[in-house]
């Protein structure tokens, strides 16, 4: 029986023994009154979000894991809750300040209402990124000879360069320095980028791979984190393609 109206009702200790009806009365002011408010950080370069020391990948189930642990702090914590998280959001993430995220709240399986709970979007450089900013992180190193001038292999460079990191999707950073009168050694961050930059240099000249193997090293993430790489290298000697007539 309902402690508070006397109904017959399966009695459940989250509502210590009242009908949900009562239970309803008792707490819709306190519900509607609620405004929780939640941040997490995301990362600047790539989009991760930060959960205790880890970095998770920003996508719709971890964001709204981290999100649920986040709520079961707030005073939603006494009621079942399901946190929607739609596409946009994720876009949000780097974009904005603050977002505003629906969440249902459920009593013994029955929909209760939805509220619109204040995400704080903190930015940061995740330690990956941050080791990619400062020229520490790389995944292939991509050591060029060409017989021509070196300014003119220099300028093809800085043209793929400017189109891939245009409008990036996560930081990525190319390290272009001489190496010697007749060559050039790249270090890309990210190793689909450099297969794509080798594509783009095969458009203008024949390449002639004299060594390619991997290699793995140790990068440091900083607080005595380190982390394996394995780095793809190559030695490439480059011909000028013959312009067609």
């Amino acid at each position: 029986m309902c402690p508070r109206c006397g109904k017959r009702t399966s009695f459940n200790p989250d509502r210590k023994g009242l009908c949900l009806e009562c239970f309803l009365e008792v707490h819709r002011s306190r519900i509607s009154e609620s405004r929780p408010s939640v941040a997490i950080t995301v990362c600047i370069g790539c989009g991760r979000i930060r959960h205790g020391k880890e970095w998770l990948i920003g996508s719709p189930e971890n964001v709204k894991k981290v999100l649920s642990l986040l709520l079961k702090k707030t005073n939603l914590r006494i009621y079942d809750f399901d946190v929607e998280i739609s596409d946009n959001f994720l876009d949000s993430l780097s974009d904005y300040k603050k977002a505003y995220v629906p969440v249902n709240l459920y009593v013994s399986g029955e929909k209760v209402v939805q509220k619109h709970v204040e995400v704080r979007l903190d930015k940061a450089f995740c330690p990956i990124c941050s080791s990619k900013k400062s020229g520490k992180y790389y995944e292939s190193v991509i050591h060029l000879r060409y017989g021509g001038s070196v300014i003119e292999l220099m300028d093809d460079v800085s043209r793929f360069m400017e189109r891939a990191l245009r409008l990036p999707k996560r930081l990525e950073v190319f390290d272009v320095k001489k190496e010697g009168r007749s060559g050039l050694v790249v270090r890309v961050s990210d190793r689909r980028l450099a297969r794509e930059f080798l594509g783009f240099l095969a458009t203008k000249y024949s390449l002639i791979i004299l060594k390619k193997y991997r290699e793995p090293i140790l990068v440091s993430l900083g607080q005595g984190t380190m982390r394996q790489v394995m780095v793809e290298k190559y030695l490439i000697r480059l011909i000028r393609a013959q312009e067609p007539h």
